[in-house]
């Protein structure tokens, strides 16, 4: 099996000598099979918690300052289903330790009065974007991943 460098480590890097060496034994997850190919796609970092699931809580979370066009993009994409009223610019945090090269969004815990949090993450930059609903958790869970994978 192969592991994919964007399934290495959770840390962004510039080599992939700075995360794995020459005969190192490692824990892998199967991500892939592609039975026609004899090919399994194999994934280092999700052997490990998302640190960004760990760290919501910890991180300073102020004022939005810039939107990087991608997340707007997401923002446009919710605004865009059905039963949502509004989507909102909510808090920003930057990490530097965490950079993530795709962009993944994640359906915060607590629920707000008018509907639901989520936080998109892209590289170190997490926004968090306030959904206006009257969906249920699991209907706005379910639009939100299938929105996500429609980009």
């Amino acid at each position: 099996g192969l592991v994919h460098k964007s399934e290495l480590s959770w840390n962004s890097f510039v080599s992939v000598d700075e995360v794995i060496s020459k005969g190192q034994v490692v824990m892998v997850k199967v991500i892939d099979l592609d039975v026609a190919k004899c090919r399994l796609g194999l994934s280092i970092k999700q052997t490990q918690p998302d640190p960004i699931k760990q760290t919501l809580d910890t991180l300073e979370w102020g004022n939005a300052r810039t939107i990087p066009p991608e997340i707007q993009a997401v923002m446009d994409k919710l605004k865009q289903i059905d039963g949502v009223e509004d989507v909102m610019i909510g808090k920003q945090a930057n990490e530097e330790h965490i950079a993530s090269q795709e962009l993944v969004v994640y359906m915060t815990k607590e629920d707000t009065e008018d509907g639901f949090n989520v936080v998109a993450r892209l590289g170190n930059t997490l926004q968090e974007l306030n959904i206006v609903t009257r969906l249920s958790r699991d209907e706005m869970r379910g639009r939100v991943s299938s929105a996500m994978q429609a980009r």
